[in-house]
């Protein structure tokens, strides 16, 4: 009976293989719209309206994290039941934190939903979004399940079902380079190839954190003393640890994202979790652009910088 069944799971994994589409077959890359979404911009990121088991939260619209959290205060006003007898360690810009985990029925962002999603809650609130900060974060468990089409200029975006399509290239107008995730990408985290001054790093794309910021130890190896970068502006950051992260500012010659390169950028250096790689790609470099993000082809599409829209 056991050799039946194994041969037999064997045969269903086969049909089901054989059942699947051809790689950029005309099956395999047809569009699907899931749902849509808008973000809002604030201190130089953005939130996005999400249900939990049909309560409404916003929260901060993340690629650089592979998790979802929600604050504390927004699980009891959601009324989120957690496991407080379990401890998660998280661990981000600034350091480490405690969480515990949480179950939601049906998570939905756009019309798009995911059921039986397990979130973490931390301890604090989001510090460094005024007097409203959002109820959590988006990351990449849920995003990931979709491709990706997002305008980070107007705001707008949509999530279609994953294809299995390696040759689609986005239908903009506006120039775009592709980025290929890494074999040592791992997970759902966003990391591309970059180059800094021809150094060639790994970087985690994230429309979590306001700047792009770079590793200490990049910055040592590329020369740059610790008495060099004590004469930068001092600047902090707020991540999903319960202390800010210290950084400085350095200007850098040159930083190569696919085919652009960008001349002279003013780059926060800091002590990075070495889980993102070399550096953190911001809202700084990627606002006023378009994404096509789709994680089962491993590849993400960057329009060109739009001009940016007249402020009211």
């Amino acid at each position: 009976m056991h050799i039946y069944r194994v041969a037999g799971m064997a045969l269903l994994a086969l049909l089901s293989a054989c059942a699947q589409p051809l790689p950029d077959s005309p099956e395999a890359c047809r569009l699907e719209r899931r749902g849509e979404f808008h973000l809002t911009f604030g201190h130089g990121v953005a939130t996005v309206p999400v249900v939990l088991d049909g309560r409404t939260a916003a929260m901060l619209f993340d690629t650089g994290s592979t998790g979802t959290a929600v604050t504390k205060p927004a699980a009891e006003r959601l009324n989120l039941l957690g496991n407080g007898n379990v401890r998660i360690t998280t661990t981000g810009l600034g350091g480490e934190s405690k969480s515990f985990p949480a179950g939601i029925g049906r998570f939905e962002v756009g019309g798009a939903a995911m059921v039986n999603q397990s979130v973490t809650v931390l301890p604090f609130d989001l510090r460094g979004h005024g007097a409203h900060p959002p109820d959590g974060l988006l990351g990449m468990d849920f995003l990931s399940n979709f491709d990706i089409e997002i305008d980070l200029q107007s705001g707008e975006g949509v999530l279609y079902s994953p294809r299995n399509c390696p040759s689609a290239r986005p239908d903009w107008k506006l120039r775009s380079t592709m980025l290929v995730f890494p074999p040592s990408g791992g997970g759902v985290r966003l990391r591309v190839e970059t180059e800094l001054e021809g150094r060639k790093l790994i970087a985690t794309l994230d429309t979590g954190a306001a700047s792009t910021i770079v590793s200490t130890a990049v910055a040592h190896a590329l020369g740059v003393t610790d008495e060099m970068l004590a004469k930068g502006r001092a600047i902090k950051a707020a991540g999903i640890a319960e202390a800010d992260a210290d950084m400085r500012v350095r200007r850098f010659a040159t930083l190569r994202v696919g085919t652009e390169t960008v001349n002279n950028p003013e780059l926060a250096v800091a002590d990075l979790p070495p889980t993102v790689g070399d550096m953190l790609l911001g809202m700084n470099f990627l606002r006023n652009r378009k994404l096509w993000i789709t994680t089962s082809s491993r590849q993400v599409h960057i329009s060109a910088r739009q001009p940016a829209r007249p402020g009211p």
